[in-house]
């Protein structure tokens, strides 16, 4: 009898520790879930960095509307609505610029100085302080490392996938509506920029889907880029999801692959 009660103690003693190991591992992973992403970035709120960056730096000429991050980047910086046109007066040493106005918009246009990686883009450099470091999403490499965007604007903090890395001219960004815009014009805004991506995300992308351009100036087609910006585009998403897609080079990498590797450098 002894030896049935031993045997039947261990085995609950077992069934305990089982249960206690499953337990701890959905815990785990709800922790996981509600502050990391899958991909192992860290969702971080930055609603107090507004409110000092309101304090510290509004003027009667531009006034903190957001805060741009890009995970893992140099890309972490307030962003400022300009209540008159920008003439790179700011004492700011870091900071970027949307044309909206800090109301949620479809489209959230934001723009940064690139003045240190023009021509041939290092992929990092320790004096990375503005956009330069969005250049360096033409490598392959380090657009797969970096997946999401997140914007804060009006108290919330807003997570968006990438879907479209590419060369525009400016124009095509300076024109791009600020103040919502149809269902049938979205669909045009973004097939233009699925069309020009250098990379397949093979992310799917609709009109009512809300967006956000970053977008800075490059030289890396040379004399013939003079009026290019290099744009990274991402789609909100309502969820933390995990990466499950591997990006693949579109047939216009080509003639980027060329300057990378040293060929048409006209900078």
């Amino acid at each position: 009898m002894r030896k049935k009660y031993k045997k039947k103690s261990k085995f609950k003693t077992l069934i305990i520790l089982v249960s206690l190991l499953i337990i701890l591992f959905l815990i785990f992973l709800l922790i996981q879930n509600m502050f990391m992403f899958r991909d192992g970035l860290r969702s971080l709120s930055h609603v107090n960095d507004i409110k000092k960056s309101i304090k510290n730096n509004d003027t009667k000429d531009y006034y903190t509307t957001g805060w741009l991050d890009v995970y893992n980047t140099s890309l972490n910086m307030p962003v400022f609505y300009m209540r008159q046109s920008f003439d790179g007066s700011t004492k700011i040493e870091k900071f970027s610029w949307s044309y909206n106005d800090g109301k949620f918009h479809n489209i959230i246009i934001i723009n940064g100085h690139n003045i240190m990686n023009l021509g041939i883009p290092k992929k990092s450099n320790k004096n990375f302080n503005r956009f330069e470091e969005l250049v360096s999403f033409l490598y392959p490499d380090f657009a797969s490392k970096h997946r999401y965007i997140q914007y804060t604007v009006d108290g919330k903090d807003y997570i968006y996938k990438i879907f479209s890395v590419g060369i525009l001219n400016g124009y095509n960004i300076d024109t791009l509506p600020t103040n919502g815009t149809s269902p049938k014009k979205m669909s045009k805004i973004i097939k233009m920029f699925n069309d020009n991506s250098i990379y397949d995300y093979d992310i799917n992308v609709d009109s009512y889907d809300d967006i956000i351009v970053l977008s800075t100036c490059t030289r890396i087609n040379g004399k013939d880029g003079l009026y290019d910006d290099m744009v990274v585009v991402g789609k909100r998403v309502k969820n933390r999801l995990s990466i499950n897609s591997k990006i693949k080079k579109t047939t216009r990498y080509k003639a980027i692959d060329n300057v990378l590797r040293g060929e048409n450098d006209e900078s």
